[in-house]
């Protein structure tokens, strides 16, 4: 039996946010939130996301690497979730709650292993991505949520990333 590695290389966001009671959420508490949210990130982290758009990846099987290539190229299976999460949603914030989120641009990777997968098929591989609801700008974009092979998550996953500017945000979500 060999074993399965699969990168996942882009630029992505690191995600992190808070959410406030509407009725405690003064103008004085969203001075303090913006003047100091940078300070507030290890407590707030969110998420590291890739959006589908910035991936690249890199295959190796029995440890040599067969395949480099970005998603477009390389025939491997796109799968919607079907899921549409905006920021709000991310955060659980209820309709009585002020949502407030912040972001850095991440250059990161994700690390996947299958162990004993027996032959590999490239066919197997299948990346899923959600929908996520951008409030910030208006737009939409799906980003990787999941990577299975053979219907099946890996055996062992790492992240890595190194921020590449500073801040965006803080943005209050209402």
């Amino acid at each position: 039996m060999s074993d399965l590695f699969v990168a996942l290389y882009g630029r992505g966001k690191e995600i992190f946010g808070l959410t406030f009671k509407k009725e405690k959420f003064t103008k004085k508490l969203q001075k303090q939130v913006e003047d100091s949210y940078v300070e507030l990130c290890d407590d707030n982290f969110l998420d590291l996301e890739l959006p589908l758009s910035c991936l690249e990846l890199s295959i190796k099987y029995n440890n040599s690497s067969k395949y480099y290539e970005t998603y477009l190229e390389s025939k491997i299976k796109v799968v919607s979730s079907g899921m549409r999460i905006s920021y709000r949603e991310m955060m659980r914030a209820g309709d009585d709650e002020v949502a407030v989120m912040w972001y850095h641009i991440h250059a990161f990777s994700t690390y996947h292993i299958w162990r004993d997968i027996g032959k590999f098929h490239k066919s197997k591989l299948k990346i899923i991505t959600s929908t996520r609801i951008d409030e910030t700008d208006n737009t939409e974009y799906e980003y990787v949520s999941e990577i299975l092979y053979d219907n099946r998550p890996p055996d062992e996953t790492e992240e890595w990333g190194e921020p590449k500017f500073g801040f965006e945000g803080p943005f209050i979500l209402y």
